[in-house]
């Protein structure tokens, strides 16, 4: 993907690494985490760990977007629905994917083992293009608030993202003055 978005974009600069722990060579003005990466953030610690290098790499009043999962509603939604189908057409080509979602059991984070099965319809025929599973952490609100206040952020906005699958929170926050 980064090899694609470089072609796309040649006088951009792009940096491949870990959230959790990246230093770039100079502060930035805006730092951008997107498609719900954060998800993939298991512990208090590694969120925790993510927003510290987003601070340190981030100038004074820079701008820190991201994106997650809302807890709040995707819990409720997967209780309810543990087998779903999104269906889509690229193209003239249809798609779709059959979802089954499991919460597991915690006391401190709200973990989502997620297996899907992928498949191409042709000629009236279903083609089984592949398989996917993965353990992911969707947030409420109020944590994701408390992780920013605690590690040098002032939340300015959260926009309420409806998706195909389930109901995403984009994050704008500003770094205080150190």
């Amino acid at each position: 993907m980064l090899a694609i978005t470089k072609h796309k974009n040649p006088n951009a600069n792009f940096v491949q690494g870990d959230m959790r722990q990246f230093g770039i060579n100079e502060q930035h003005d805006a730092i951008l985490i997107t498609g719900r990466s954060t998800s993939y953030l298991m512990s208090d610690s590694d969120l925790g760990a993510t927003f510290t290098a987003v601070y340190t790499n981030l100038k004074t009043k820079g701008v820190f977007i991201f994106d997650c999962i809302d807890s709040e509603r995707f819990i409720p939604y997967i209780l309810e629905n543990r087998n779903v189908r999104h269906e889509s057409n690229v193209n003239g080509k249809e798609f779709y994917r059959d979802s089954e979602w499991k919460k597991l059991e915690s006391e401190s984070y709200h973990l989502i083992d997620w297996k899907a099965e992928y498949f191409k319809i042709e000629k009236g025929h279903e083609i089984f293009l592949g398989k996917d599973q993965t353990v992911f952490r969707v947030f409420s609100p109020s944590v994701i608030k408390q992780k920013l206040k605690s590690s040098g952020f002032k939340l300015l906005e959260i926009f309420d993202r409806p998706t195909y699958a389930f109901d995403t929170y984009i994050f704008v926050a500003e770094k205080l003055e150190t």
